[in-house]
């Protein structure tokens, strides 16, 4: 049972990951309107900061964690009591939460920002034929139009 689930999570997790990818994907942001364009950069943006809002919480949990651990040490004058035992619980709740929360908000804020990289490289570049008219001789010419847009 516990490998179904297993596999029924991890199929979910491989679709979300692979509807992004084809969302975010070069050839999808270049045939993509304005308003799309804006749409993925907030959303973009909107997981970079999630990201470093998780980072930060597991940084901020970690201090407390260090300062659990080092208040609640029993440094042998004091004898064992329960503060002790109640600080050093609280420090290792918040070490599971730094650790937690840094795992998430890490790629999240990588993911984020990369996304809104890819998605303010908005140069495009137009090679197509044309054809020049020569006054001086009164006659066409073919040739190719470089256009590079900003």
């Amino acid at each position: 049972m516990k490998k179904f689930i297993i596999f029924i999570f991890l199929f979910f997790l491989v679709n979300q990951i692979g509807q992004a990818q084809g969302k975010y994907s070069i050839q999808n942001l270049q045939k993509a309107s304005k308003e799309e364009l804006k749409l993925y950069k907030d959303e973009a943006l909107k997981l970079q900061k999630k990201g470093r809002i998780y980072s930060i919480v597991g940084l901020s949990s970690f201090g407390v964690a260090i300062f659990c651990a080092i208040t609640g040490m029993d440094f042998g004058y004091f004898g064992p009591n329960v503060r002790n035992q109640a600080l050093l619980d609280i420090g290792g709740g918040a070490m599971i939460v730094g650790v937690i929360s840094l795992a998430i908000g890490i790629p999240m804020s990588i993911k984020g920002r990369s996304r809104v990289e890819r998605i303010m490289y908005d140069v495009n570049v137009d090679l197509r034929p044309s054809i020049q008219h020569n006054l001086a001789t009164q006659n066409c010419q073919p040739g190719v139009t470089l256009r590079i847009r900003f």
